[in-house]
């Protein structure tokens, strides 16, 4: 199981990003101007033969991997916003 995140990172006053890749004894962490997927699948490959536990930032769609666990925080807050968006009639 390897969780995988980025945030914003400035590098020289220009924004960069910090890729943060977690399992339970190692974390991996990579800073580079991008925010894609080459970045992922530089990290992980093509495909991953582990769970990927991440949130809803298309570039993880890139890689294949055994199963992907969506970031629990990250899907409550998906469905919050669809059940305050959803107007029809149950």
């Amino acid at each position: 199981m390897l969780h995988g995140d980025e945030t914003g990172w400035r590098v020289n006053g220009k924004t960069h990003w910090l890729w943060c890749f977690a399992a339970k004894n190692l974390a991996l962490y990579v800073i580079s101007p991008s925010r894609g997927s080459p970045v992922i699948k530089k990290v992980l490959g093509e495909v991953f033969s582990g769970v990927l536990v991440c949130d809803f930032f298309g570039a993880y769609n890139s890689i294949i991997a055994w199963a992907k666990q969506r970031c629990i925080t990250h899907l409550l807050g998906e469905l919050k916003k669809t059940s305050e968006r959803n107007t029809g009639r149950m």
